[in-house]
């Protein structure tokens, strides 16, 4: 029987397969009724992703939108900012503001960022729109804790901006504290 075939041999590796290609086979087979696995989500703060290279990437592109007026930014620094925009992405946006308002000259730069309307609202429309994906999958609570220690803020402080939705607020929070 299928079940009782033996183990592969150990240095073998299995094949990894995108799970959308393998969903839309399958629903167009006669197959469709076999459902595959996902990898859950991390659980814990200190497992969500955020590597050596991805800081590096959110801080030049901090640094970057923040010495750097709109005019400046749209002729010369546009296509590499929009590149970091989507090599970082899946950054939760916890952890993408915990490399930020962990480090002092971060701030810095964010206060320019907030002084500069355009640059600012192009920033806050991405990041709202990050948190409110995360809050849907239920991604924003479970973190809130250990996102707080990181960026040595009052936990029930940042409630009150998760509470409301208010993610301008919690960013102008954590700018002027």
């Amino acid at each position: 029987m299928f079940f009782d075939m033996p183990p592969p041999p150990p240095n073998l590796t299995p094949l990894k397969v995108e799970e959308k290609v393998c969903t839309a086979i399958l629903k167009n087979s006669f197959l469709s009724f076999i459902t595959i696995p996902t990898t859950p989500p991390p659980e814990k703060y200190s497992d969500l992703p955020c590597t050596k290279e991805d800081t590096d990437k959110i801080i030049e592109l901090i640094s970057t939108i923040g010495s750097h007026g709109k005019i400046e930014l749209l002729l010369h620094h546009k296509k590499r900012c929009r590149q970091i925009e989507a090599e970082i992405r899946h950054i939760h946006p916890f952890k993408f503001l915990s490399v930020i308002f962990s480090r002092p000259e971060m701030t810095k730069y964010m206060k320019h960022v907030h002084d500069d309307w355009f640059v600012w609202k192009n920033f806050i429309d991405g990041l709202s729109g990050n948190m409110k994906n995360e809050a849907t999958k239920r991604r924003i609570y479970p973190f809130l804790s250990e996102f707080a220690k990181e960026v040595n803020a009052p936990e029930y402080e940042l409630k009150v901006y998760i509470d409301r939705k208010d993610y301008e607020g919690l960013l102008k929070y954590l700018i002027y504290r």
